[in-house]
């Protein structure tokens, strides 16, 4: 697996500037796709800014200064996806990584209070013993519950501190999703209608979405803080 890519082939997912240099890091292969992670040192370096060059941010992550869900970090190519929560602690500071409606990944600040919340959309679940339910996440992560109520598409809520699920968002009428894709990505929209198609409703427009796109993040209220910028 090569180390670095072009900068003007990176993906346009990265909120970077595409003309400095010909050469940037490349993620390690993990738990987010290329397009959907950024590697946490283009995110100190050039995003947060928090860090001048690479041997600045080698030394911040070898120091445990980062966190990434709960999780030191090491690796100056470990890949930050969407809704991973970014703790930093040379400025007390905590980013949770969401898409703008530009479809670029950017670090919003959030309070302590839901810095311990991390959002899961179940990508397939599967019976691996009488009782036992493995969930799989789209984010490559999975769990062990014994509830049978979870379904694919439907999102949890797990507390970072106690690695337990403490809310199932369904995909279901009502409640509301978070668009990470297609020309209404970074919008917050209520899902109107899931039979054969599901219908989703934003600003009194009404269109079919894309199952893939849709992450279910909470019923009246987002249970997280998003940038609708």
């Amino acid at each position: 697996m090569k180390q670095h890519l072009k900068r003007l082939a990176s993906p346009k997912t990265w909120p970077i500037k595409r003309k400095e240099n010909v050469w940037i890091a490349r993620s390690n292969p993990g738990s987010h796709s290329l397009d959907n992670s950024i590697p946490i040192l283009i995110l100190l370096r050039d995003v947060l800014k928090i860090a001048k060059n690479k041997k600045e941010v080698k030394y911040i992550l070898n120091n445990k200064l980062i966190k990434v869900n709960n999780r030191a970090v090491k690796d100056v190519r470990f890949p930050v996806g969407l809704f991973d929560i970014i703790f930093i602690e040379k400025e007390n500071k905590i980013y949770r990584l969401v898409f703008n409606k530009k479809r670029k990944l950017i670090p919003i600040e959030i309070d302590k209070k839901e810095s311990n919340l991390l959002l899961l959309k179940i990508r397939d679940k599967r019976l691996i013993k009488k009782g036992i339910i493995q969930l799989n996440f789209t984010n490559g992560w999975s769990l062990n519950v014994t509830k049978k109520d979870y379904s694919p598409k439907d999102s949890v809520v797990l507390d970072l501190n106690s690695n337990k699920i403490v809310d199932h968002l369904p995909l279901k009428e009502g409640n509301l999703a978070f668009i990470t894709g297609g020309k209404h990505v970074g919008s917050v929209v209520n899902i109107k209608e899931v039979k054969d198609k599901i219908i989703l409703e934003s600003d009194k427009k009404t269109w079919t979405g894309v199952p893939e796109y849709i992450f279910v993040i909470g019923k009246k209220t987002p249970i997280i803080k998003l940038n609708q910028k």
